[in-house]
């Protein structure tokens, strides 16, 4: 399978992604002179997180706002902000065995030592996975209580692995017509290091534009009737045991 890996987000960050402090680093224009959007994914009021990337525009409304949070993890429970939906561990037939178990999300994990030095905010979404075989998947879901992601042109998000092999991931979009599929949804792959992000110091992107990695025909693609986010690995080889984290998980609208 092809790895692409693309972004918007720029950042003069280093390696492992921006610096950690109360304020976000002025690298980052693009998100922190917007606010978050008040659109169609909005569904009430969020838990202002304690830290991280986005706290100084946390749940306000600008009708200009380019930028809508779906989490962030900071408020520790496993759901997104605004009401949208909960997290959840989701795996394909195997034996493979999954830290969080599968099934929803309680909380999520902090940040080790490393991470803290490089990332803004205290926790983040932790998947582990043992005892995986070649081809077998296990994926980190949210689920969305608005599923229409018409209005928006991608997802951004930060994530970096345990180990040092890349790991085999993929973003999808479970949708109403492709929900009986096994897994196997409209979406694109990246390459997912030991580096946060997409070894540039930048936010992964996932377009939600254009084909897919053709996995599934592109009239399957009905964005309009999403019914979450989904962020696979895929084992083969060289990672049957893994270990994947997931940070600042935001939409960008159409401008």
């Amino acid at each position: 399978m092809e790895l692409r890996r693309q972004s918007r987000l720029r950042s003069d960050a280093a390696d492992m992604g921006p610096s950690k402090g109360s304020r976000p680093p002025a690298a980052r224009p693009v998100l922190l002179m917007v606010a978050v959007a008040a659109a169609s994914l909005s569904g009430g009021a969020c838990t202002k997180p304690q830290s991280g990337l986005f706290a100084a525009i946390w749940c306000s409304t600008d009708a200009g706002a380019n930028v809508q949070v779906l989490d962030d993890m900071e408020d520790d429970d496993g759901k997104a902000c605004a009401g949208q939906g909960a997290w959840s561990v989701v795996k394909g037939d195997g034996s493979g065995q999954t830290t969080p178990p599968q099934g929803s999300i309680m909380k999520t994990a902090d940040l080790l030592d490393v991470d803290l030095a490089v990332r803004p905010g205290r926790r983040a979404l932790h998947l582990e996975g043992t005892g995986f075989g070649d081809g077998e998947t296990a994926a980190l879901r949210l689920d969305l209580a608005d599923g229409d992601l018409t209005p928006y042109i991608e997802v951004q998000f930060w994530a970096r692995s345990d180990t040092a092999a890349a790991l085999d991931f993929r973003v999808a979009v479970p949708t109403e017509t492709t929900a009986d599929n096994g897994g196997v949804y409209w979406g694109l792959p990246v390459t997912v290091t030991q580096k946060w992000g997409d070894g540039e110091g930048k936010a992964f992107s996932f377009p939600l534009q254009g084909t897919g990695d053709t996995m599934v025909p592109d009239d399957q693609k009905d964005l309009d009737h999403a019914l979450g986010l989904e962020f696979q690995v895929r084992a083969n080889a060289d990672t049957s045991s893994f270990g994947v984290w997931i940070d600042d998980v935001v939409l960008i609208r159409h401008p």
